[in-house]
């Protein structure tokens, strides 16, 4: 008799990043560096088509924001999703947010922080699986200026538009 294995399909961290993201490394990695006043770089269409729209329709419909304000900004941040179990019990994220979780899951993937650390001339393992993750909402009268961003072990930065 045969047996029949059945192969489950696995899925990368990167699958929700657009291919021109990823086969374009040097070419980001020159923009990165040339960039001024200070090193920064611009990923623009950075997901698969409809991947954004799904994080933002989960976050509009599951989450809520507290008004929260600074010399930097002025906006409504939503709880912290670095520290948050995907099983948390009242939020059931995993139901109700996959693709937010699925976001969560791919920046702090290894493949990920590699990528990010080549265009960044970062040493390899610099980037480590400690991020901060919360989702702002800029209503009228919000802002985010400016600023340098030094935090102690931060050596990146992710702001998605």
């Amino acid at each position: 008799t045969e047996t029949e294995t059945e192969t489950e399909t696995e899925t990368s961290p990167l699958d929700v990043f657009s291919n021109h993201i990823l086969d374009n490394a040097e070419q980001y990695a020159k923009t990165y560096s040339d960039a001024k006043p200070y090193s920064h770089g611009v990923l623009e269409q950075l997901f698969v088509d409809g991947f954004a729209e799904k994080v933002l329709h989960e976050v509009k419909h599951n989450l809520k924001a507290q008004y929260k304000e600074s010399d930097l900004f002025r906006v409504y941040q939503s709880i912290d999703l670095a520290n948050l179990s995907p099983h948390h019990p009242n939020l059931k994220l995993d139901n109700n947010m996959p693709a937010t979780m699925t976001l969560r899951k791919s920046l702090y993937s290894t493949q990920w922080r590699n990528h990010i650390e080549h265009i960044a001339n970062l040493p390899q393992g610099t980037l480590t699986d400690q991020v901060d993750c919360a989702i702002n909402c800029h209503d009228k009268g919000c802002h985010l200026l400016c600023h340098d961003d030094v935090i102690g072990t931060r050596k990146v930065s992710y702001i998605l538009y």
